[in-house]
């Protein structure tokens, strides 16, 4: 089973999200902030990362990903209010700019975390 976590503060995207993972399917993990996600990483790697930048700032994303093995999937959450960010830097497998729907963005996640588990 593949383990998924997201990094976000937004609590309405995280209800959502919660929704599209079924728990005998997805080890589905939630942090609210850096402290958070560092300390989930310790206890158990995930096979997909999900960082949403709408409440993770840029440096605590990159401490967040320096964090995971090289063969982690990584997803970042662009806001589209936040433009330059360097998601470059994150070494993302995909990047997607807000808002989108969730639906199609949980089913992408579904595919990356089966794939590196």
């Amino acid at each position: 089973m593949g383990m998924i976590l997201i990094v976000s503060g937004e609590q309405t995207f995280i209800g959502e999200m919660q929704s599209f993972f079924p728990p005998e399917c997805f080890d589905f993990c939630l942090a609210a902030d850096k402290d958070e996600a560092i300390r989930v990483i310790g206890l158990k790697m995930p096979n997909c990362l999900v960082i949403d930048l709408r409440s993770i700032g840029v440096e605590d994303a990159l401490e967040i990903r320096q964090a995971v093995e090289e063969g982690t999937k990584v997803v970042v959450l662009v806001p589209s209010d936040r433009t330059g960010i360097p998601v470059d830097e994150l070494r993302a497998t995909m990047s997607f700019n807000l808002p989108l729907r969730t639906r199609p963005l949980a089913v992408t996640i579904r595919q990356l975390a089966k794939r590196a588990s």
